[in-house]
């Protein structure tokens, strides 16, 4: 799956899409994440709807550049390595020059949402009186910002984005139970789903094919008791 010669006129000036390249970053990204090959197969089956995900053999040749993903399996690979495709194909997140002011307006923010969702997380698992604090000084700070109409427009959009989370989380961790949603504190939930899914996002951990942390360097030490 050779790139056309009309693929190449459009793509970024200095870009290598070729597929040793893209195989390169493929490889990048699965041991950013820690992953051995037969880990990454596993994972790709859920992000795949027909639950084939993506097979070792053809995850080798992708990363040796003898072959190339196609669009289904780059999708796959972008789920379970938690990259976007222009970090695969191009090696960069924005490797267009952006023509429209809106555009990039959009993507910042989609990061400004990300960012802001992953704090919020954070901000759940703390202790009451930590939370509140936080709370009260992001509201006021917000208040004085944006002032009543417009805060009141963002804490609506906070009620709708949570409506279906907890749906969304059963269906992406499949190896939590109703009994964890019911028994386990927010942190120890956050534990269970990291190491089912493998997760090193802001932590230098390496997981083996079980979830279990085999290496890597702890960036915070865990809570006593």
């Amino acid at each position: 799956m050779q790139p056309t010669s009309k693929d190449k006129e459009h793509q970024p000036q200095g870009a290598d899409t070729s597929d040793v390249a893209i195989g390169r970053r493929i490889r990048e990204a699965r041991d950013a994440k820690g992953l051995t090959q037969q880990q990454v197969s596993v994972r790709s089956k859920w992000s795949d709807p027909e639950e084939k995900g993506v097979s070792r053999t053809a995850l080798i040749g992708y990363e040796a550049g003898t072959s190339r993903p196609g669009t289904r399996e780059l999708r796959i690979l972008c789920e379970t390595l938690h990259v976007t495709p222009n970090q695969l194909i191009y090696g960069s997140e924005n490797p267009f020059q952006t023509s429209h002011v809106a555009m990039e307006g959009l993507r910042n923010k989609r990061r400004a949402v990300s960012a802001s969702l992953e704090v919020a997380f954070v901000v759940m698992a703390l202790k009451d009186h930590e939370r509140d604090a936080l709370l009260s000084l992001a509201l006021s700070l917000g208040g004085h910002t944006l002032g009543d109409e417009r805060l009141a427009g963002l804490r609506a959009l906070g009620l709708l984005i949570t409506v279906d989370l907890v749906q969304k989380i059963r269906e992406n961790f499949q190896g939590l139970t109703e009994e964890d949603f019911q028994s386990l504190s927010i942190g120890d939930l956050a534990q269970k789903m990291s190491r089912e899914m493998a997760m090193n996002i802001g932590t230098k951990f390496k997981f083996d094919q079980d979830g279990d942390i085999v290496g890597g360097e702890q960036v915070y030490p865990d809570p006593e008791g």
